[in-house]
């Protein structure tokens, strides 16, 4: 889309280029003054969630217009947008913010609910694209936005915006699938590195939605901020109270958190601070000003030191070791482990739902009315089907692995499927 450099990219999968567009010019970059970064997940925009309204998502939109305007970015780093036109139309609000990379990741599946990732800047890229992660059915889901900003007198920021596995599901599946993205993104870097680094000085922008945080002892073993602040990146939050730097508000049983992060390299040690925008998203944006006088383009990536504070975690290109699995026809086993994360297999007998469609069923052999069920709630359809090509009804006659808590509903064990990585075809 905008240079030969980037066939050279290992990592790519699935370029974004063709099916999102081409960018508009960008303004030249200057070689000294702040640069403002700033990262937010936008929560499904526009829109606030999966299916919505047009009168919702306009709504949405122009809120979002009006933060960003007050934000200023120079370099905006978006998650959770649906594709290339919302993020378009929400840079049309500042004069020179231009889309560089849009991802398109589940466009393919049918009836899908997209969650993207998108860069835009004032700066013009070199190059831009995105990748999935790699690992297969049990590698993380989603994957990377990258672009190479010109930083002017031949310097590069090369900048990557991420959203990391939610912690929907088994725990440690979700710690394996973040630590297994790290991995790949501390390769990519020293990959970008490499290569732009035979043609002017770099610096490193590294933000997101990465789901895990520093300071919640939930996340004491999950070694994703490690790895990355392990391989040289510089965490803009550190230093900053808790309390400035909450980015995602508690609700109900759930506390505040700071979930996203801007990590640097090459910058200096900039500052992030969180600026609160209630009701526009669930999280609120992460801004940084780094001020380029004081940036030398000399990130030290330790690559091998990123991955041994990764180490702890395996690979998850095979399932991570559950306590047993159990069948579905097992009634004793299943109700002795109501309140557990376990996998669950068995051959799928009949697939249905409710009549207003809100609700489907996934039932198994030895397992009648008032046993075990796992269930797929309206929102969440069309992820799970994909496991079965997009269709869920193809499920029948198979015999598979459903994963997640149990509970007890109305006297009945069930598992709430909200994801792909929540099933899996055993066989046949």
């Amino acid at each position: 889309m905008h240079s030969p450099f980037r066939f050279f990219a290992s990592f790519i999968v699935a370029l974004s280029f063709a099916a999102c567009g081409k960018p508009s010019a960008a303004v030249s970059a200057p070689q000294q003054g702040t640069l403002r970064v700033v990262s937010w997940n936008l929560q499904w925009f526009p829109g606030h969630k999966p299916e919505t309204t047009p009168e919702i998502a306009a709504g949405h939109m122009a809120a979002a217009q009006k933060a960003i305007v007050e934000l200023k970015p120079d370099v905006l780093l978006l998650q959770e947008v649906r594709g290339w036109h919302g993020a378009a139309e929400l840079c049309n609000a500042v004069p020179g913010l231009t889309p560089q990379v849009v991802t398109a990741f589940d466009l393919m599946i049918p009836d899908g609910r997209p969650q993207n990732l998108a860069i835009a800047s004032k700066w013009a890229a070199d190059s831009a694209w995105s990748a999935k992660w790699t690992g297969g059915h049990y590698g993380p889901p989603r994957g990377y936005a990258f672009a190479a900003l010109d930083a002017g007198g031949g310097r590069f920021v090369l900048c990557w915006s991420l959203h990391l596995k939610s912690n929907l599901g088994v725990f440690d599946e979700n710690v394996a699938m973040r630590a297994e993205s790290a991995r790949q993104l501390i390769a990519h870097i020293q990959e970008m590195l490499a290569l732009y680094g035979k043609r002017g000085p770099c610096a490193v922008v590294v933000a997101g939605d990465l789901n895990t945080s520093v300071d919640d002892p939930k996340f004491a073993k999950d070694p994703t901020m490690a790895g990355l602040i392990e391989a040289g990146l510089w965490w803009t939050h550190k230093g900053v109270p808790f309390a400035n730097r909450t980015t995602i508000p508690g609700e109900g049983n759930y506390p505040d958190n700071c979930f996203d992060h801007i990590l640097t390299a090459g910058l200096g040690r900039p500052v992030a601070f969180v600026r609160p925008y209630p009701g526009l998203s669930d999280h609120n944006p992460v801004v940084v000003d780094i001020d380029l006088s004081k940036a030398d383009f000399l990130p030290v990536i330790d690559g091998a030191a990123g991955l041994n504070a990764l180490a702890s975690i395996p690979a998850p290109n095979v399932p991570v070791e559950l306590p047993g699995v159990l069948a579905a026809s097992d009634d004793a086993a299943i109700r002795a482990a109501i309140g557990k994360h376990v996998t669950i297999r068995g051959k799928v007998t009949g697939v249905g739902a409710t009549k207003t469609g809100t609700m489907t069923f996934i039932n198994f052999e030895g397992s009648p009315r008032g046993k075990f069920v796992a269930i797929v709630k309206k929102d969440y359809l069309a992820k799970v089907a994909a496991v079965a090509g997009g269709k869920i009804e193809s499920l029948e006659g198979k015999t598979v692995e459903v994963r997640g808590e149990l509970i007890l509903y109305r006297e009945t064990p069930e598992i709430e499927l909200r994801e792909e990585a929540n099933i899996r075809i055993v066989s046949q």
